[in-house]
Formats: C-alpha cells, sequence, structure tokens
C-alpha cells in the first residue's frame, strides 16, 4: 500500500536511478504499482515530479557511465 512516506521515497530512488522497477522495488513495491499509483493521482503536480525523478536518474546514471568510461580509458 502507497503512504506519503513511500511515495516520497519511491521519488527518492527514482531520482538516484531513473528505473521505474528499480525505484519502486526499493520501497517494497512493483513497477505496475508505481504506474498505477501513477494513473490513479493524475495531477500535473505529480506527473511532473515523477517525470522529473525518472529523467534526474537517467542522467545520474549518464553521467556515472561517463565517469566510468573516463576511469577507464585513463587506465590505458
Amino acid at each position: 500500500r502507497w503512504t506519503e512516506p513511500k511515495v516520497l521515497a519511491f521519488l527518492e530512488a527514482l531520482a538516484q536511478s531513473g528505473r521505474v522497477a528499480e525505484a519502486a522495488r526499493a520501497v517494497g513495491m512493483s513497477r505496475q504499482a508505481a504506474y498505477d499509483l501513477r494513473a490513479r493521482l493524475a495531477s500535473p503536480r505529480f506527473d511532473a515530479a515523477f517525470e522529473g525523478a525518472r529523467r534526474q536518474g537517467i542522467r545520474a546514471r549518464a553521467e556515472a557511465s561517463r565517469a566510468r568510461l573516463a576511469a577507464a580509458r585513463s587506465i590505458w
């Protein structure tokens, strides 16, 4: 069951990973439950928070990947 603290923790996890399934698992929920929550709340504010967190996570993953690549190149 989604509670306010669980929703906030989900959004934090989503902002770190950019992956809905991973963020949902981090709070003990499923990917489908996360999308069901988004559909149930269906407000511009929540949609913006959800998408913003997801995009932030995607950027964070991309930056981490670039850093790993740069570190690997420096070895060679």
